[in-house]
């Protein structure tokens, strides 16, 4: 995670804890729409009622608004968490760093102390060659006198270029060994000082490159204790803030004690729920299988039912039938009473008219009668004796019997004329 990020949720996470009012009103907004909600001041005395004032926010917001406040809780104690290691590591870090030069610059001293010593042995035997070299050129020299006292000075030339002459070899051969160890020893000592020029050359660059390093050591000695005495400036600073975000996260972990309470309680309530409803469903199960048993007795009810409907609706269909049949049969009776309806219509219509012939031929037989006075000895129609009166409804009606339906041999009777 980059340290911008890291700032960015730290900030974010003190300003839920300096702000937890803010967070209330999002929440009460995004449950119950804008609402007024009372202002919190962002001090560090002030969390408890900004928490009151979200927990306030949280009983109309229900279970989503506590399970996002208890998520945002974990979220800024994890933040917190997180921010709080990372200093911790900082500063673990930088106590590392500062111990780790202190070691260095002791190391170094321990160093310096040995090359000091170094030299200091390297001159004292520098110097005591010195003295010996010097002692050597003084016995040397002492030699050489005794030798110019002795045999002169033109031997000791000769000595010291090399060429000895072949006749005083016998006499002077004490002499030579003398100068010839001398000589060596000469040289001994020359490559000794030699090898020491070399050794302290290379120690005296080996001392400059120690005291660069001194240097840059010191210097970064110096840089670091200035980084160190700023960061205790910082920590020094931050100690009030520290000991805020402590108070805080002693506070966010009561409330997340108290919100670990609502979870167990949750929990058994849940748990509660989960019996019941394993006890539910078990109850349904049961009342499945029974229902399962009636649903099979009332599909076995339904195909008696199906097999009676079967039979009722051939029954139904029969009757259909015949109820056709006798609608035709109906209809054809209904034609044939149409039919006689118009017959007893003209049959009634040929009676008036025999009637009214009958009562005109009386009329002008009473009037003969009265004329003539000569009575009719037989009368061959029936009329007067049975007295038909054409217009009323008894003469309409007397050759019909209670259906509607003529008399028996009337039909030829009334088509007959007189």
């Amino acid at each position: 995670m980059p340290p911008r990020a890291r700032a960015r949720t730290g900030t974010g996470a003190l300003h839920l804890l300096a702000h937890p009012s803010s967070y209330a009103r999002r929440l009460g907004r995004s449950h119950h729409g804008p609402a007024p909600a009372p202002s919190c001041p962002p001090s560090a005395g002030a969390i408890s009622h900004g928490l009151q004032t979200t927990c306030f926010w949280m009983e109309p917001a229900g279970r989503g608004g506590q399970i996002y406040i208890r998520e945002l809780a974990m979220e800024v104690e994890s933040k917190l968490s997180g921010r709080m290691d990372m200093q911790r590591k900082d500063r673990t870090r930088m106590e590392s760093k500062v111990s780790s030069l202190v070691k260095e610059n002791q190391e170094i001293h321990t160093m310096l102390k040995a090359a000091i010593t170094e030299k200091e042995a390297a001159e004292d035997s520098l110097r005591a060659l010195k003295g010996e070299k010097e002692q050597g050129r003084s016995a040397i020299l002492q030699i050489a006198d005794r030798g110019l006292h002795k045999v002169g000075f033109g031997f000791i030339m000769e000595v010291i270029s090399g060429e000895p002459k072949s006749e005083e070899e016998p006499t002077t051969s004490g002499t030579a060994t003398a100068t010839s160890d001398g000589r060596e020893n000469e040289q001994e000592h020359i490559s000794l000082a030699c090898v020491i020029e070399n050794t302290v050359k290379t120690l005296h660059g080996d001392i400059s490159d120690l005291r660069q390093a001194f240097d840059e050591s010191r210097s970064d000695c110096d840089h670091f204790q200035l980084l160190a005495a700023e960061r205790a400036q910082k920590i020094n600073n931050l100690e009030p803030y520290i000991k805020d975000l402590e108070k805080r996260e002693s506070f966010l972990v009561h409330s997340v004690e108290d919100l670990t309470l609502e979870m167990k309680a949750v929990e058994q309530e849940a748990t509660r729920w989960r019996e019941a409803c394993e006890q539910e469903v078990e109850a349904g199960k049961s009342a499945i299988k029974e229902l399962n048993q009636e649903i099979a007795l009332l599909r076995e009810e339904l195909g008696r039912v199906k097999a009676d409907l079967e039979t009722a609706n051939s029954k139904l269909q029969l009757k259909e039938k015949l109820a056709a049949s006798a609608m035709v049969a109906q209809a054809a009776a209904d034609a044939c009473l149409k039919l006689a309806d118009r017959r007893s219509a003209g049959l009634q219509r040929r009676i008036e008219e025999l009637t009214r012939q009958i009562e005109q031929e009386d009329a002008h037989g009473r009037k003969e009668r009265g004329s003539t006075r000569r009575r009719l000895r037989y009368i061959c129609w029936p009329w007067q004796q049975l007295q038909v009166i054409s217009a009323s409804c008894q003469a309409r009606t007397w050759f019909v019997d209670q259906n509607g339906r003529l008399l028996p041999r009337t039909e030829a009777l009334l088509q007959t004329r007189i």
